[in-house]
């Protein structure tokens, strides 16, 4: 599994560093490491609904090491997997382990993608943001999304199997790596001229994506921890966090 790569990674960067704050918010968990990094994972709220609050092991989580958590991103409890991947993405998206790459950009990767008229794009997840963006530059757009809506073009998250091998181009949210569907959905995207990994949960680990088929992999570095602590803590999502982050990562091509 993907995560497995993942948590391997992570472990090997974690040193002796220790959690020293956790958040598990409405919208996003985000966790700060004792040396300033913070990582943010989504928290699922309405696929978790009322069993989102209840964590087991809660108030006992700051101060423990990071490489004791990191394990969590391969629970089978979401919102373990939540905190896990928040803390994972605390040393991953660190600016020491992002600057060890090269290649790192700036920006939010969907202008890295080279959208053209002709292009069919499947996004798994919606995009808000994004969609108008993408809906103007391309031919077609199907959206795969879990939740119900109403727009014509959003389809069952079950259809990916009918929609994405029909795509040119594929847009996963970086949820898809919490939640371990990725692994399922990747093998529907082998004749994508471009797969794309986005999101502040995305983990930016290039090194484990690539082999993987994904060409993007676009996420949020923090630049102030307290600030998007409190934000996060106060029921705030990633737009509200924006000013306090900073849009980074990488393109194969």
């Amino acid at each position: 599994m993907l995560m497995d790569q993942l948590i391997q990674f992570a472990m090997s960067r974690a040193a002796n560093k220790l959690v020293q704050d956790l958040r598990v918010g409405i919208n996003y968990t985000a966790a700060m490491l004792d040396d300033g990094s913070c990582g943010l994972a989504y928290s699922f709220h309405q696929e978790l609904g009322y069993f989102q609050g209840i964590l087991e092991g809660a108030g006992s989580f700051t101060g423990q090491p990071a490489r004791q958590l990191i394990p969590l991103a391969a629970s089978t409890d979401l919102l373990k997997s939540v905190v896990g991947v928040a803390v994972l993405n605390a040393v991953v998206n660190s600016r020491a382990v992002l600057e060890s790459n090269t290649g790192l950009r700036q920006g939010k990767g969907l202008e890295w993608l080279g959208l053209t008229p002709q292009d069919t794009v499947g996004m798994v997840g919606h995009f808000g943001p994004l969609v108008p963006r993408v809906k103007q530059q391309v031919k077609e757009l199907f959206i795969l999304e879990r939740r119900t809506m109403e727009d014509e073009w959003v389809f069952p998250d079950w259809a990916a199997p009918q929609i994405l091998p029909q795509c040119d181009v594929i847009i996963l949210t970086g949820t898809t790596v919490i939640n371990k569907t990725i692994d399922m959905l990747l093998p529907y995207c082998t004749g994508a001229r471009q797969i794309a990994v986005l999101g502040p949960s995305s983990p930016l680990v290039p090194t484990i994506f690539w082999p993987v088929g994904v060409t993007v992999l676009a996420g949020m570095k923090v630049l102030d921890g307290p600030a998007v602590l409190k934000v996060i803590g106060e029921g705030g999502g990633a737009r509200n966090c924006n000013k306090y982050m900073q849009a980074l990562g990488f393109s194969k091509y």
